[in-house]
């Protein structure tokens, strides 16, 4: 996506000619937008009510060149890192902050599905359960459109507004707010068609503008239930990792609200800088709080989520839902997003000590009273069954796996996956551990 700087000279190269931006090499873009959409009190009324009426279409237009590089995003695949990171995020039940518009985001996690709980035994959750407060959707086409939003994900906060919500500009309340379902999935097809038969799409987009005087664009309700959401986070969080976020001084709402917490910082940006030279972006940052970490370069996102997926995944040993002593016989049952919902995977040893999967067929557990891991290895053909019972997974040998080789690397079918947390559950008859695994590519 472009940065404000970048999107400001793609509006001037796409408005009519004769359009008047002149200045906006001077002071960028933000400035440009500022003044134009400021009472300027040496200017004749119907001046500056001209100026606004400009302003409002450059940020009409902003949607327009974001909905051209969303759509060219939106055929690409889905890189790993980004895969990686949202299940961290789903393991951790982390609340994302964001101000960005797009929604390249919402379509990766159509594609990874996070699973949790769920009848009977477990679900996946969709973009549209994770981004809340979010304004209300059209009526319910299909059966993901009837789901509510999930605490047992992470959550989303788009503070400055989102590609997908409309409403009638000028709208002193924002009651009428309204946002299309994102059904479409990060480089691949669509869940459903979405069609807007409330007539969303007819409104404008309710995006909050680059301007250093946000001021006038906070009075919606959902404005209000955003940013106090955020700030009831950032009170109690005892981390706060800013993934490019340059805190610009002019950004005073943000600075305020990110003052307000009492957490430790990490930084991952192109160029963080020092937390001891108060010039760069850490340096800035140090102010606020101290700042234990930080990652930069080109590829500073992804050598970040990298060491993030290593970390956590070497922390599961000490979960307390691995150490529990008392239930050392309860299954390991590792659960994947499939086309028909989730499926499940017991975990086995093979003869050079590598872990693989052997799918549970659901039909067939039902009907039985045996442990699971019992009920997969009957249903295994001859060829595999040199595979001994006591090699499946209880949870007392994936303790002393994780505490004698480290991380749980697990072999399935589409590559290497990697544990990152550990769920108790009991469904039916059954006591397990279910695991949620990251891809390691």
């Amino acid at each position: 996506m472009p940065i404000t700087d970048q999107l400001g000279r793609q509006i001037k190269e796409r408005l009519p000619t004769g359009f008047d931006m002149s200045g906006i090499e001077a002071g960028g873009f933000e400035d440009w937008l500022t003044l134009r959409l400021s009472e300027l009190p040496f200017l004749e009324g119907h001046v500056n009510k001209m100026r606004r009426a400009e302003a409002e279409r450059v940020i009409a237009e902003i949607a327009g060149i974001l909905d051209d590089h969303v759509a060219e995003a939106s055929a690409t695949s889905c890189p790993l890192w980004l895969q990686q990171l949202i299940l961290l995020w789903h393991s951790e039940r982390a609340i994302v902050i964001t101000f960005n518009y797009d929604t390249l985001l919402e379509q990766a996690i159509n594609l990874v599905r996070p699973v949790i709980n769920g009848s009977p035994l477990a679900t996946t959750v969709y973009a549209d359960q994770i981004v809340f407060p979010a304004p209300p959707g059209p009526p319910a086409e299909y059966m993901i459109d009837t789901a509510s939003h999930n605490s047992q994900s992470f959550q989303i906060l788009k503070l400055h507004g989102s590609l997908n919500w409309y409403w009638a500009v000028g709208d002193p309340t924002g009651s009428t707010l309204v946002r299309m379902r994102e059904k479409r999935v990060l480089g691949s097809v669509p869940l459903t068609i979405d069609y807007d038969f409330a007539g969303a799409k007819t409104l404008d987009r309710y995006l909050i503008p680059p301007v250093t005087a946000k001021d006038g664009y906070y009075n919606s309700y959902l404005s209000h239930a955003l940013w106090r959401s955020a700030s009831d986070s950032i009170r109690i969080a005892p981390r706060i990792t800013l993934m490019g976020y340059s805190m610009p001084a002019n950004d005073r709402v943000t600075v305020e609200l990110i003052n307000q917490s009492n957490a430790t910082f990490e930084i991952v940006d192109l160029d963080p800088g020092s937390p001891e030279d108060p010039r760069t972006l850490a340096g800035r940052i140090a102010r606020l709080g101290p700042v234990d970490s930080t990652t930069g370069g080109a590829t500073a996102i992804s050598d970040f989520v990298s060491k993030k997926l290593k970390s956590t995944a070497s922390a599961l040993s000490s979960a307390t839902v691995v150490a529990d002593s008392g239930r050392e016989g309860d299954n390991v049952v590792l659960a994947v997003p499939s086309r028909r919902g989730v499926s499940f995977y017991c975990l086995y040893e093979d003869q050079d000590e590598a872990i693989q999967t052997y799918q549970i067929d659901p039909s067939l557990a039902r009907g039985s009273s045996s442990p699971l891991n019992e009920i997969a290895y009957n249903q295994m053909p001859r060829a595999k069954q040199s595979v001994d019972l006591g090699d499946f997974f209880n949870r007392r040998k994936l303790r002393a796996r994780l505490e004698s080789s480290g991380p749980l690397v697990i072999n399935a079918s589409d590559g290497q996956l990697v544990a990152v947390s550990a769920v108790e559950m009991t469904v039916e008859r059954w006591k397990m551990i279910r695991l949620c695994a990251a891809p390691l590519g």
